[in-house]
């Protein structure tokens, strides 16, 4: 299983290439930006840009996102088999749950992304995929 740092560096790469990816959409759509006036509109905009980095990411490169390329890890399923579409878009809606981020804090390396979605995160060497 992928260490608690290296899944908190993941963290921290992911976060980074989101935010550029929501500044640049954002630079798009600047001059027609229905969001700009309304709070919920914003965070939801915000969220499904959340969801569709990791469900593409996720689903089309076997378990990988940029953060877990950059610390050679991958999701895949309870018994290491690769993730399907499925797998990638329920961890990808369980990322934006209120304080799902926080769900590392306990003694656990898992988050509960990995927990309800029955997956893990584990490093590609352990992988025989």
């Amino acid at each position: 299983m992928a260490s608690k740092g290296q899944r908190f560096a993941n963290y921290i790469i992911d976060l980074i290439a989101y935010s550029m990816l929501s500044f640049v959409l954002g630079m798009i759509t600047a001059n027609a930006d229905p969001f700009a006036d309304n709070v919920l509109l914003s965070y939801l905009f915000g969220a499904v840009t959340v969801m569709l980095y990791y469900f593409l990411l996720e689903n089309f490169t076997g378990g990988k996102s940029i953060g877990k390329f950059v610390t050679n890890t991958r999701a895949v399923n309870i018994d290491n088999s690769r993730i399907d579409a499925n797998k990638a878009i329920a961890r990808s809606l369980i990322r934006i749950v209120p304080f799902e981020a926080f769900s590392y804090l306990g003694s656990s390396p898992t988050g509960w992304h990995d927990d309800w979605s029955k997956t893990k995160v584990i490093v590609d060497r352990d992988w025989q995929g």
